[in-house]
């Protein structure tokens, strides 16, 4: 998240446009997110989290809307 944090910190203080802050957010932004739904489609295929935990419950809720964020 603190990645994303910085893509988005360095577009306000580059005073892009809203074109340019796309293209930088499509090239940065993006491998970024696609990388953290893989990771929950992994966890949620291949870990030990109990599924009634607060992280497993967590993980299932978001990867449920995962498609429409």
């Amino acid at each position: 998240m603190q990645s994303l944090y910085k893509v988005e910190a360095d577009a306000k203080e580059g005073n892009l446009t809203a074109a340019q802050r796309k293209e930088l957010r499509l090239e940065r932004s993006l491998p970024l997110t696609n990388a953290f739904g893989k990771w929950m489609s992994d966890e949620l295929k291949n870990s030990n989290i109990p599924p009634r935990e607060a992280m497993g419950k967590a993980l299932s809720y978001s990867y449920k809307r995962w498609g429409r964020l």
